[in-house]
């Protein structure tokens, strides 16, 4: 757990900063993030909660006000006290041994939801003179910043290709792991350890529901027999906004666009089941603005940015339809 304080002194810095609505048409022009003892956004940890909500950036809440993150509408439509684990920039295998420790502490919650990120990401902790990640290159990366020269060990966050494909035909220390490392072996302890999660939360009698943000994943889980007991699936990719709200969504319904690497054509053939998505719950448009439909970190990096609130009311009306049936 110590080591988990610490990586979240890196990752939230501050327990309270702001990050400004860029499309400038919510009700208010900044989201505050409050956080508490740990950097998480979610109430002080002291017992187990009812509901326990684990995942990354998504399941965090960027770009959307606290209580409009999918996991705290489950929570709150039950009424049950919950605590958000959720880390940004995390992958599933540091996101499971997060949930252990959390266990070990507080104890068992009564119930677990996770949205897990894709499985490229990897947690590593390596000696600095062997194996490093690119994002120690990177200005924008708080990576960047960190001092490795001397020492002897660091735990770095690493993504790697989800193409499998490893450019590098040399290598020298200090290596690259997105140079030398296959997806395949982050893919691996990304399953490993859901399975693991699966198995202890059968055994200690937490109900366990789980998905994942990201669309091949999931197409791959719903199409192929797997043992996976708690997976649902959310339908993230039927999944787009208004196209003059988000460029990223936009890219959805493009299948020449590259960088989109013909979506339309590998999801689904039509949009019937995608603009179905675009007036639904209408009555909340007003309420909340801009960040109804796109969230407010849009344009902090080109074609990318979080869900909506209304992305959010989706994810979880597909939990609360699970949870009302075990």
């Amino acid at each position: 757990m110590k080591q988990i304080i610490e990586d979240y002194k890196i990752a939230y810095a501050q327990t309270k900063y702001n990050m400004r609505d860029l499309g400038g048409q919510a009700p208010d022009d900044l989201i505050t993030y409050e956080a508490n003892a740990l950097g998480l956004r979610s109430p002080e940890l002291s017992e187990p909660a009812d509901i326990a909500i684990v995942g990354c950036s998504y399941s965090y809440g960027v770009g959307v006000p606290e209580n409009m993150s999918w996991g705290v509408q489950v929570a709150n439509h039950f009424n049950l006290p919950y605590h958000n684990l959720s880390a940004s920039g995390r992958g599933t295998p540091f996101l499971v041994d997060h949930l252990f420790s959390y266990f070990k502490i507080y104890g068992n919650p009564k119930i677990l939801i996770c949205l897990f990120p894709d499985a490229a990401r990897m947690q590593i902790y390596s000696d600095p003179k062997q194996m490093i990640s690119k994002l120690h290159l990177d200005k924008g990366s708080h990576l960047y910043r960190q001092n490795i020269k001397d020492s002897t060990g660091i735990t770095f966050n690493s993504n790697l290709s989800k193409f499998g494909h490893i450019n590098a035909k040399y290598s020298q220390a200090p290596h690259y792991a997105e140079n030398v490392m296959p997806v395949e072996t982050a893919s691996a302890l990304a399953f490993q350890h859901i399975k693991f999660l699966e198995m202890y939360c059968k055994l200690a009698g937490i109900k366990l529901i789980w998905s994942t943000w990201d669309i091949i994943l999931e197409m791959g889980l719903e199409n192929y027999d797997h043992d996976y007991e708690n997976f649902i699936s959310t339908g993230n990719k039927y999944w787009h906004s208004r196209e003059e709200d988000s460029y990223y969504d936009r890219l959805h319904l493009e299948s020449d666009t590259p960088y989109n690497l013909n979506r339309h054509d590998l999801y689904h053939t039509d949009n019937k089941e995608c603009n179905k998505f675009l007036d639904c719950h209408s009555e909340f448009r007003e309420k909340y603005g801009k960040n109804w439909d796109v969230a407010t970190d849009l344009g902090f990096t080109f074609g990318q940015q979080h869900w909506g609130i209304h992305h959010h009311m989706h994810i979880a009306e597909k939990f609360i339809k699970k949870m009302e049936t075990l």
